[in-house]
């Protein structure tokens, strides 16, 4: 999955990536809906790269995901 943000002058990101925001583009990916607490990332993302998140999909089932975070189209 990717997510898209503007950056700083370097490769940090303005503001972070938690799991509000990683829930709400997999709700906008995928015909399933998805809240920030079905989501587990080791801590907030604050730069370019590709990160491992964690995903709750029932009581007992969890999978993990790839989140590449890459610069908006204004950055390009």
């Amino acid at each position: 999955m990717c997510i898209r943000d503007s950056l700083k002058e370097n490769e940090d990101i303005y503001g972070t990536i938690n799991s509000s925001q990683i829930a709400k583009e997999l709700t906008a990916q995928t015909p399933y809906k998805f809240k920030p607490s079905d989501i587990t990332i080791d801590q907030p993302i604050k730069s370019l790269g590709t990160y491992t998140a964690t995903i709750k999909l029932a009581p007992d089932v969890e999978t993990q995901i790839q989140v590449t975070i890459i610069p908006a189209e204004d950055n390009s």
